[in-house]
C-alpha cells in the first residue's frame, strides 16, 4: 500500500477533524475511497466542501467575538507537588524521544525518523534552523530593539538544529535541554561544525535555571507552548539572568498580563504580536518566544 493511499480510517478521521462529525455510513466511506485515490485528494475535497465552508464562517464569527471580548481567566497556578509531576512527565517524555526519535520529535516529517534518516535529510534538518535567524531580524524590526551579539540562552535546543546558527550570530550560546540524548547529539553537531562557543546544559528541575549566568538574549521556539504549565516556572529568576546593558521583552504591560504564562504575554509596550510596532521596553535582557 502506498504511503498516501486513502483508507477507511482516513475517511473517518477526516470527517471528525474537519467536519466535526461521524461519517454517515460505510457506503459513504466506500464512495470516498473510490473517488479519491490518495489522502491529498480526499482532504482537498473536505476543505473545499460546502459543509466546511459553512463551518469556517462560524469559526471566523467566533474568532471575531473573542477578539473584541474582555478575555477570560487562564488557570496556570499549580502546587509544588503538581509542578513536580508535570516536570517529571516532561523529562521522561523528552528523554525517551531523545533516545529513540531525536530528529523526528523536532520536525515531524517521516524522512527524519531514525529508520529513514539519511545524510541528505540530516543536512536539510540542520539547514532549516537558519530560518530562525530571519525571524530574529523580524523581531528586531517589530520591537525596535536589538538582540545584541552577547550571550544567548536557548531553551530547548534539541539536537542543535538552531543552535549552530545562533552560534554564528552570538558571541556565546548556552544550549539548554531536558533530554540527555538531545544534548549529546547537539554536542556532536557542534564538534562536527567546528563550533566552539556553545555550552550545553542539562536541566531537570526549574531550580536549575537559578544557577545560570547573566545573559543578553533568551531564545525559545515552541518549547513553552508544548510543555506548559510547568515552563512558566522556569524563567522565574529571569531578572537575575539579564545583563544590565541589555534590553528585555516581552514585558507585562498590566497587572492582568503579569500573571499569564510567558507564551500568553504581549510584546513590550503593550502590543500583541502581529498588531503594530512595539514600543521600547525597560532596560533588561531581550527575550524572544516563538
Amino acid at each position: 500500500m502506498a504511503a498516501s493511499e486513502l483508507t477507511a480510517d482516513d475517511v473517518r478521521n477526516g470527517y471528525q477533524l474537519v467536519l466535526g462529525r461521524t461519517v454517515e455510513s460505510d457506503d459513504v466511506i466506500a464512495g470516498h475511497m473510490k473517488a479519491h485515490k490518495d489522502r491529498e485528494s480526499f482532504w482537498s475535497a473536505l476543505l473545499t466542501s460546502n459543509e466546511f465552508a459553512g463551518k469556517r464562517d462560524s469559526i471566523m464569527t467566533q474568532v471575531g467575538i473573542a477578539l473584541y471580548s474582555d478575555g477570560g481567566h487562564i488557570e496556570h497556578d499549580v502546587t509544588p507537588e503538581q509542578l513536580q509531576v508535570l516536570v517529571n512527565r516532561i523529562r521522561e517524555q523528552w528523554t525517551m524521544l531523545g533516545e529513540t526519535e531525536p530528529h523526528w520529535s523536532v520536525l515531524t516529517s517521516d524522512k527524519y525518523r531514525a529508520n529513514q534518516l539519511d545524510e541528505a535529510a540530516l543536512m536539510d534538518f540542520h539547514n532549516s534552523g537558519g530560518e530562525m535567524l530571519d525571524l530574529l531580524e523580524v523581531f528586531e524590526r517589530r520591537t525596535r530593539m536589538s538582540a545584541g551579539r552577547g550571550v544567548c540562552l536557548e531553551l530547548g535546543c534539541g539536537t542543535g538544529r538552531i543552535t549552530s546558527h545562533l552560534a554564528r550570530r552570538f558571541e556565546r550560546v548556552i544550549a539548554v535541554d531536558i533530554s540527555p540524548g538531545n544534548l549529546r547529539l547537539c554536542e556532536e553537531h557542534m564538534k562536527a561544525q567546528a563550533i566552539d562557543n556553545v555550552e550545553t546544559r542539562l536541566v531537570s528541575d526549574p531550580a536549575d535555571f537559578e544557577r545560570f549566568p547573566p545573559i543578553d538574549f533568551f531564545f525559545s521556539v515552541i518549547v513553552l507552548q508544548h510543555n506548559s504549565p510547568a515552563d512558566p516556572e522556569i524563567p522565574a529568576g529571569q531578572d537575575s539572568w539579564a545583563h544590565p546593558s541589555g534590553r528585555r521583552g516581552p514585558v507585562p504591560d498590566s497587572d492582568d498580563d503579569a500573571g499569564l504564562p510567558l507564551q500568553h504575554r504581549r510584546l513590550s509596550g503593550g502590543q500583541s504580536p502581529g498588531h503594530g510596532d512595539a514600543q521600547p521596553a525597560d532596560p533588561g535582557g531581550v527575550e524572544a518566544y516563538l
